[in-house]
């Protein structure tokens, strides 16, 4: 049984690699199986080469590519992608991210596909689970993002829960919290205070505020 969960597990990562093309293009880098850091420069592999297998570090390390573990406490820098485990004081990462983050703070300037768990996490477009103080994402959000402020850039399909939450672009999904803000709201809002710039859809709570509004509002003050 336990052969068997592996092998699954081994192949479930596989076919998720193979749908996120970015994360499949390690193997043109040099590469090492274990990548050890103090405090960059003084790390194996250079800065320069990539990682598959396991990064263990204590204060900060610089590599390119790095893959299934990334372990310390300090500060771990990805110049190109993640793929699957980082665990760390602080994350940062240039590329994409395909897995989990877990940090203080996780900052990733391209998409993430996976978990990001922080007080602060920050990325590009976001498919998956952020949990986080506060959740801020450039791009848009297709993922459910459970923080005390929650914010989508570029729009929203997934769920926000929060006591703060705005999407700023196209709203296609749902908001919960106290304050809710979207940009062209085609989802639903339920909060204590619901602003939208045009609503197609629906706002449920206390205060409810639309520039335009060919959808439904209910609350006490509309």
């Amino acid at each position: 049984m336990k052969l068997v969960t592996t092998h699954g597990l081994a192949t479930l990562l596989f076919l998720l690699a193979s749908c996120f093309p970015p994360m499949v293009q390690t193997a043109a880098a040099e590469s090492e199986p274990v990548g050890a850091y103090l405090l960059s420069p003084l790390q194996h592999p250079a800065e320069e080469a990539s990682v598959r297998g396991a990064r263990l570090g204590l204060f900060y390390g610089r590599n390119e590519d790095v893959s299934w573990v990334d372990l310390g406490p300090g500060v771990s820098h990805i110049t190109g992608n993640l793929l699957g485990l980082s665990l760390n004081a602080l994350n940062l990462v240039s590329g994409d991210v395909l897995g989990w983050q877990a940090s203080i703070a996780n900052v990733t300037r391209g998409d993430v596909l996976g978990f990001q768990s922080a007080v602060i996490n920050q990325a590009h477009d976001v498919t998956g689970v952020q949990l986080a103080a506060v959740n801020y994402d450039e791009g848009e959000v297709s993922a459910l993002a459970l923080g005390v402020g929650n914010i989508a850039e570029a729009g929203l399909t997934g769920l926000q829960l929060g006591v703060g939450n705005a999407a700023f672009d196209t709203a296609k999904g749902l908001q919960l919290g106290l304050v809710n803000q979207m940009g062209e709201a085609t989802g639903a809002q339920l909060g204590c205070i619901n602003l939208a710039d045009s609503l197609s859809w629906l706002q449920l709570g206390g205060f409810g505020a639309a520039d335009q509004v060919t959808g439904v509002q209910l609350g006490v003050f509309n």
